[in-house]
């Protein structure tokens, strides 16, 4: 019984949130009989580029040419975050929409701008104009802060408007879960 309840329970866990890393989802990619053939006919000359897209990875196969020339990846793998093989296909321009990537500049000046804010908060009893500040100039300050980070994310990459803030929030709070 103890056995049962057990192995009912990894079955559980590895169905709900056996999440697996970028790079596994790479080495599983290679097992579909696509990326296999393709990886052949390239001997092994291929290039794997990982994304996480909703609660899948995409693996993107390309050779060098075909990356330098930054046309559609010649194979497309999705893998579930629990590991197990999607789908495989070679996409074509109406079958495959290029996952968001962009340049984490504006992420970075806002965690720059996040982390300053916060170290001037913490020593604001320590630096002498920062102690007339009263807790409502900081909670205004703080709200200045978040409208401007939306600007800046916004700003970055216009088509996608509020996706970039998901996009910002899955990588400034990669520890919690529920991302």
């Amino acid at each position: 019984m103890k056995n049962q309840i057990e192995r009912a329970v990894k079955e559980l866990f590895e169905l709900k949130g056996g999440k697996i890393s970028m790079g596994k989802a790479v080495i599983l990619s290679r097992e579909s009989w696509l990326v296999k053939n393709f990886s052949k006919e390239n001997d092994d000359n291929v290039i794997a580029h990982p994304y996480l897209e909703n609660d899948s990875y995409i693996v993107t196969w390309y050779t060098y040419e075909s990356f330098k020339s930054k046309k559609l990846p010649d194979v497309v793998v999705e893998v579930a975050l629990n590991g197990s093989i999607l789908r495989a296909y070679k996409p074509t321009s109406g079958n495959f929409k290029k996952p968001i990537v962009r340049s984490s500049l504006g992420d970075l000046l806002v965690m720059i701008l996040l982390l300053v804010f916060l170290c001037s908060y913490l020593l604001k009893d320590k630096i002498p104009y920062l102690k007339e500040l009263k807790s409502k100039d900081w909670v205004i300050a703080f709200l200045c802060f978040l409208i401007l980070s939306v600007i800046i994310l916004i700003a970055q990459c216009p088509e996608y408007g509020l996706k970039n803030i998901e996009i910002f929030l899955r990588r400034f709070l990669v520890f919690f879960d529920f991302f």
